[in-house]
């Protein structure tokens, strides 16, 4: 088995190493299909508040939570009960529906059962050989196993269908290394760039090729752009150590050993200092919420509403402020006309999530929608864009510059939607509207 550089001991200087898939559990944090294992900050109980209660009660009954007075154990087991539970009964109810055989197969990886996840998602791509989401899961499976050329064949996949889905091409890379394929590993990520998807992550991985390959110029300055990009990134540190070591660069090198040392000490005593059990218990409250966010994918009939609602309200009851959750009842409220809990929940979505532009993004399009506080919500938009700026962000944002009388910025940050996104018939048509009456002015 081929190694990929990676430090393993606080006062290692020689360049340890790990295989591919311990690389890619330090990348991501998890390899496990799910949430990270980390507590979520408190917010406003939405799900529990009086003026959001459901108006009607679902068609179906929902199973029951997990009394409070329980112990961890006992909650973990009967919150993984609720969560097998509604996922047979939506394959029970939508047999041939992918929506409802992906979720399934998610559930099973989740409670550890890889091999009965692996037929439910062969079943979802015979209905649906386009999931993407589907090959990521796989060649997950893969590296968990060991199976590097599986897994690069899963990731492939992945790119021919959505060729800028995140995360993908530093776990391809990774597969790659390996393999020993570290040239392959290079004009890989080296096409991410050019398309512009390259993460933090991204950098890292290319990097450590470039390394692998003697090529320490361009070592560097992935590197550096990881630690720009991520300037907490502990093994991107690690990886500048090694580049500059080998360029007899001993000052920025024993900089970076520093940094290292400093990060990966942090990280330690925070390890220590986890409540395992308590950590546990978020991260099934987390990924059971998120199955009920999937199931109502296949709710989408108006008459489902009220199970809709109550679906997403027990999700939030799970996890107070899971971002999916509280994304979805937000949207939920919006299109069904009910502005001030759409309002409230786009409040605690910001509060849950504050580094994420979904808040900021949906709380202005309510307001644009409903023309109120306009220039709030011009504020929200530029906060969106500044967090994140992709293309439904600088979408929302040229909405709101119109909105406020400013057809010249309104123009121009439709430009960039479009620029990002250039197969998006939508934004290209709104970007054409603008720009012919900018040019009657």
């Amino acid at each position: 088995m081929h190694k990929v550089l990676l430090p393993h001991h606080l006062h290692d200087t020689g360049g340890s190493v790990c295989s591919a898939t311990g690389l890619l559990f330090f990348l991501t944090g998890t390899l496990a299909l799910g949430p990270t294992l980390s507590a979520r900050p408190a917010v406003a109980d939405i799900a529990g508040d009086s003026d959001l209660r459901s108006r009607a009660d679902p068609p179906h009954p929902l199973p029951g939570s997990a009394p409070s007075s329980s112990s961890l154990p006992e909650q973990i087991a009967a919150l993984k009960k609720e969560q097998l539970e509604l996922a047979q009964k939506l394959v029970a109810e939508f047999p041939k529906e992918e929506t409802a055989l992906v979720l399934m197969g998610n559930v099973l990886q989740f409670q550890g059962r890889g091999e009965e996840a692996g037929d439910f998602w062969g079943r979802a791509l015979q209905v649906n050989p386009q999931r993407a989401d589907v090959y990521l899961s796989l060649g997950q499976r893969a590296m968990l196993r060991g199976s590097y050329e599986e897994a690069a064949a899963d990731w492939r996949k992945v790119l021919e269908i959505d060729p800028r889905m995140p995360g993908v091409r530093a776990s391809l890379g990774l597969a790659l290394m390996g393999l020993g394929r570290h040239q392959e590993a290079v004009e890989m990520l080296e096409k991410g760039l050019l398309i512009g998807t390259a993460s933090s992550a991204d950098h890292f991985v290319l990097g450590q090729a470039y390394l692998q390959t003697g090529q320490l110029e361009k070592a560097r300055a992935s590197h550096e752009t990881a630690v720009r990009l991520q300037p907490d990134h502990t093994n991107a540190h690690y990886g500048l150590f090694t580049v500059y070591s080998r360029l007899g660069e001993q000052d920025k090198a024993q900089e970076h050993l520093a940094l290292f040392r400093k990060l990966k000490a942090q990280e330690m005593k925070t390890l220590k200092d986890r409540n395992d059990a308590y950590d546990d218990l978020q991260a099934v409250r987390s990924h059971v919420a998120e199955t009920y966010v999937g199931a109502c994918l296949l709710c989408r009939d108006p008459q489902h509403a009220a199970q809709v609602e109550q679906m997403l309200r027990r999700a939030l009851e799970i996890d107070s402020s899971n971002v999916e959750a509280l994304r979805s009842l937000g949207d939920f409220y919006q299109s069904a006309g009910r502005g001030a809990e759409a309002e409230k929940v786009c409040r605690a979505l910001i509060e849950a999530a504050p580094h994420r532009s979904d808040g900021y993004r949906e709380l202005a399009l309510l307001y644009l929608r409903r023309r109120t506080r306009l220039p709030e919500a011009r504020q929200l938009a530029e906060k969106a864009v500044a967090l994140e700026p992709v293309a439904a962000n600088y979408f929302v944002l040229s909405r709101a510059y119109d909105q406020n009388g400013e057809p010249a910025r309104a123009l121009s940050a439709m430009k960039q939607a479009a620029d990002l996104e250039p197969a998006n018939a939508s934004y290209r048509q709104m970007y054409e509207r603008l720009r012919a009456r900018e040019s009657k002015r």
